[in-house]
């Protein structure tokens, strides 16, 4: 694949170590009410664009922070309250930002979406050229229920969301299994999953509008699909604050994105590698 080790910037916390051994290691699994974090990287990341005439984005920077009260908590721009806590089970109800809005954006810092619209080269061709480097999508916040069980050797996470932010009215299910490893100043966590998106998502992003198919191009209907992902993360610690990192992560998509205009790639890489300071 084109650009296939082209990395994503991933907001996503790297360790989830077991608790008996964090308390030994820079980064711990159990956070003290009250604490902020945040987490400075300097290296190279982006995210490979799936979508037909798009640039991937990448950054040199990846900011990372947190906060953790009593209930209410900050993770980059994961918001969240908890409902429920013991050794094995947390139930949070949080909201995050859909991601697929991040496709159309002209660049990685501003995660601004291009607007959308298909054109004929000239009147006189043959072929209608299309221009879709200016397709107009909203970014949604979604908002819904985690539930994690946890056990001494992985943890299994099930999320319901939901658009609350009324920009395509779609639901999204996500089930992650994770195993976290750690051994002395060295961290590492193997992720796998699957995700599943509404129709209502899926029209929104990956199909045109009748005020947008100008040349009335023949459509099928994308929706509800069920991507599977694999992402593996690794970090070592040189002081409490300063570490190095690297975070990779491959998506499949649903065959059925191949019916999009707007999609090219079956799958894409993301992640993540760079020096981290942590205040």
């Amino acid at each position: 694949m084109k650009y296939a080790g082209l990395l994503f910037l991933i907001i996503a916390n790297l360790v989830c170590a077991r608790a008996s051994l964090a308390q030994q290691e820079p980064e711990q699994t159990l956070v003290k009410p009250g604490t902020f974090d945040v987490r400075l990287t300097a290296g190279f990341g982006g995210i490979e664009n799936p979508l037909r005439e798009r640039d991937h984005i990448s950054s040199p920077l990846l900011p990372e922070f947190s906060y953790y009260g009593d209930k209410f908590f900050v993770e980059n721009l994961v918001l969240g309250y908890s409902l429920h806590e013991s050794e094995n089970w947390l139930i949070d109800a949080y909201g995050y930002f859909n991601n697929d809005g991040y496709f159309f954006a002209k660049n990685n810092s501003e995660k601004l979406i291009s607007i959308a619209g298909i054109t004929q080269n000239t009147w006189r061709a043959n072929k209608v050229a299309l221009n879709l480097k200016e397709v107009e999508r909203d970014l949604s916040y979604m908002g819904g229920i985690n539930i994690t069980h946890i056990t001494p050797w992985y943890r299994t996470n099930l999320s319901l969301a939901k658009d609350i932010t009324s920009v395509h009215h779609g639901e999204e299910v996500s089930l992650t299994f994770s195993k976290p490893i750690q051994w002395h100043a060295f961290t590492a966590t193997v992720q796998t999953g699957a995700t599943y998106k509404s129709a209502k998502i899926n029209e929104y992003y990956y199909a045109l509008t009748p005020t947008e198919n100008i040349i009335s191009i023949r459509q099928q209907s994308v929706g509800a699909t069920i991507s599977p992902w694999l992402n593996m993360s690794l970090r070592y610690h040189f002081t409490p604050t300063w570490s190095v990192g690297l975070s990779l992560k491959k998506t499949w998509l649903d065959s059925k994105m191949e019916s999009s205009i707007l999609v090219e790639q079956s799958s894409y890489y993301s992640g993540f590698v760079g020096v981290s300071y942590r205040y």
